[in-house]
């Protein structure tokens, strides 16, 4: 196995899914990382058509949590994006956040509210493509 994908193996392995469908998903996950080291999303706006992405989702003190609009998914989501070739999607999320609000913030990997998901994605504007994000779901405090 590559070594960025055994850590990212090992991530998703360390996650405590909160319900059956969680549990779905993170065995689904790891299922598919043992089975390929070809992970890493490599030409948009699809291939391979089942990638990495990292998302985080910036808490504030009285418990807000800041989502932006997501141009090509038609979607208010957490800020997030494609994990890049050997990257840690810790680094990934940390990247994206800090894009979204321009200063350092601390990213958390583990723990209450990070976990797993595989949704189907739909690429527009120009063409429809569907492809699968296995979606690995960070924290940051703002």
């Amino acid at each position: 196995m590559r070594e960025s994908v055994a850590v990212v193996h090992d991530l998703v392995s360390r996650f405590s899914p909160l319900d059956e469908l969680g549990a779905e998903h993170r065995a689904s996950a790891l299922a598919w990382l043992a089975s390929t080291d070809n992970v890493f999303r490599r030409v948009k706006p699809a291939s391979p058509s089942q990638h990495l992405v990292s998302y985080v989702v910036p808490v504030a003190a009285d418990g807000r949590i800041l989502l932006v609009d997501h141009v090509n998914a038609g979607l208010w989501l957490p800020p997030g994006g494609h994990v890049e070739v050997d990257e840690d999607p810790a680094l990934t999320a940390r990247r994206e956040i800090q894009h979204v609000i321009r200063r350092a913030v601390r990213v958390a990997s583990q723990g209450p509210g990070r976990g797993i998901d595989a949704k189907r994605a739909v690429s527009r504007p120009r063409e429809v493509r569907t492809h699968v994000e296995i979606r690995l779901i960070h924290t940051a405090t703002l």
